[in-house]
């Protein structure tokens, strides 16, 4: 799987070809994001997500453990990746 945290800095920083690279970051982005819903509160929920996954007795039981509404990995992933993305567009407002 693809990471936005070593993808989207590595071509911010021109190591990485942005025309090539850039499509999967975005597509990554893009699948998080489905996964996420403005509440009755104005506030994000995460869901597709289980909390604190470990070995499970099969595979079945690891593809199938319940899923859970804001599930904290799901939910650092998610702020560490709109981080990722959106600071290029936060450090050129700051400029401006």
């Amino acid at each position: 799987m693809a990471r936005l945290d070593s993808i989207l800095p590595g071509c911010h920083r021109q190591l990485l070809d942005e025309k090539e690279y850039g499509p999967v970051a975005a597509k990554g982005y893009r699948g998080i994001v489905g996964n996420a819903k403005i509440n009755a509160e104005g506030r994000v929920d995460v869901f597709s997500a289980c909390d604190g996954v470990c070995v499970q007795a099969s595979y079945a039981d690891y593809v199938n453990d319940r899923r859970k509404v804001n599930a904290k990995e799901a939910m650092a992933g998610f702020l560490r990746a709109t981080a990722i993305v959106e600071r290029p567009a936060l450090e050129a407002a700051r400029k401006r």
